[in-house]
């Protein structure tokens, strides 16, 4: 067509990224209980996953970031695949702790506002918390509130991602003070931070009306996602 209509959207913006949404579960069929449904798969993957981590090849992020995509999908088992609830139960609890360790581990102590690190710095850690608070979306989602916060280490990483949810909104505030009222703000809202915390924000509504729904502190074993947020309030 020598006369080709103009595209009305010259910058689309790029497609959604489906691991990114905490509503999407895979209804796995019982044929593959026997292959993903056992701890030694699971603990393959976050040791590879932490290897990694020290290494510092040109591909390695890439590497990192496949695995983490992983871990996601495996978080996202849901349907009969599960021989009974203790074996679902055994199942989230493995991945609640192996993310944990993630947690435990930061790439960086001190992450600072935006800007205080260097850039390949600041994006290779930036896309580990965004993956593993999507992470901790989709456990969410999965099991729910009542089932995961009746796990041994429930607690202590609800509590690490309500710090870190916490920190990231600090980091934020940091960086809008300093940019003024005249600044360019676009990139503090664009970044990962925020989307970290929006994600987390998300899983704790998420957790929050689930929680009501199945009957609160029955539910839960005498512990609430309000008190896991109040211990660090």
């Amino acid at each position: 067509d020598p006369n080709p209509s103009p595209n009305p959207n010259p910058n689309p913006s790029p497609n959604p990224n489906p691991n990114r949404n905490p509503k999407v579960l895979i209804d796995a069929p019982v044929a593959w209980r026997q292959h993903l449904v056992q701890p030694k798969a699971l603990g393959a993957v976050f040791r590879l996953y932490m290897a990694h981590r020290t290494r510092t090849e040109a591909n390695n992020d890439n590497v990192l970031h496949e695995l983490r995509q992983l871990l996601v999908q495996l978080a996202s088992l849901s349907g009969h695949i599960y021989g009974s609830d203790e074996e679902r139960r055994g199942y989230a609890a493995f991945l609640l702790d192996g993310t944990l360790g993630i947690l435990r581990a930061p790439l960086v102590n001190n992450l600072g506002p935006p800007g205080s690190l260097p850039d390949d710095v600041d994006e290779r850690v930036g896309r580990e918390y965004v993956d593993v608070c999507t992470l901790v979306a989709r456990l969410a989602k999965n099991f729910g509130a009542a089932s995961l916060l009746m796990l041994p280490s429930a607690a202590e990483l609800f509590s690490g991602l309500a710090q870190l949810q916490v920190e990231l909104l600090s980091q934020a505030q940091a960086a809008y003070a300093r940019c003024g009222a005249d600044g360019d703000v676009g990139s503090i809202d664009e970044g990962w931070r925020m989307e970290a915390f929006d994600i987390v924000l998300e899983t704790w509504d998420g957790m929050l009306t689930e929680w009501r729904s199945s009957g609160g502190d029955a539910a839960g074993g005498g512990l609430s996602p309000f008190g896991v947020v109040q211990s660090v309030a």
